[in-house]
């Protein structure tokens, strides 16, 4: 039973990080084909489906449109694929960094792109970080 217990870790964890591998090729080339992003990650189309459909189901991930691109430069081969991309307020990060006299927060969201930005100058030494923020 310990045997199946470690496969299946293993397994979960081959998965998350193909996932992030994925979100990252998202992230690094932008609105991308399902193919596209099997070959850059060196996995067959069928295993990256698999990947790319539970980001969509999670809502990572959406599909835009098909790429007519293709069509008009010639380099079609087969069905028009269709795009995906980040969707950008699936997650945000948050970002603290508090100085001596000044508080910034910043604010982005999964394309990296800042959402909201605040600085503010606060004598923190004299009121303490806990009231500063």
């Amino acid at each position: 039973m310990n045997d199946l217990n470690l496969y299946s870790n293993i397994h979960k964890h081959v998965r998350h990080s193909n996932g992030l591998v994925a979100l990252q090729v998202l992230y690094q080339f932008g609105s991308t084909s399902r193919a596209e992003i099997a070959r850059k990650m060196g996995l067959n189309r069928s295993s990256s489906g698999y990947i790319i459909a539970d980001l969509i189901h999670a809502g990572f991930v959406r599909e835009v449109s098909k790429n007519y691109n293709q069509i008009a430069e010639g380099n079609h081969r087969g069905r028009p694929g269709v795009l995906l991309e980040l969707v950008p307020q699936a997650v945000y990060f948050l970002g603290i960094e508090i100085g001596v006299e000044y508080i910034t927060i910043i604010l982005i969201d999964l394309t990296a792109s800042i959402v909201d930005m605040r600085h503010k100058q606060l004598p923190c030494h004299q009121i303490g970080v806990e009231k500063a923020i």
